[in-house]
């Protein structure tokens, strides 16, 4: 790797880390949004009532890996831990 492409990585990680540790904001945050489709059920979370902008269609055979966050207010929709034991 080159020097100038590693040390922007090393950045890029240092700052990643002030902002998980809310030292500084973020600059720009991503969200997926999905488009809707008729006769498909919107998901609404229950914390704060709010469309989450997600279906219950496009996670019928999702294996979640990572807790999925409401947009607004940031409760667990779905979470990782379905509570599943083996």
């Amino acid at each position: 790797m080159k020097k100038e492409n590693f040390d922007e990585l090393i950045k890029s990680i240092k700052e990643g880390g002030k902002i998980m540790r809310g030292e500084i904001k973020p600059s720009r945050k991503w969200t997926k949004q999905f488009p809707k489709r008729l006769g498909q059920t919107p998901i609404v979370c229950p914390s704060c009532g709010n469309d989450t902008g997600f279906t219950q269609e496009e996670f019928m055979h999702y294996v979640a890996t990572t807790d999925v966050l409401c947009p607004h207010c940031g409760c667990v929709i779905l979470s990782a831990n379905n509570g599943i034991t083996w």
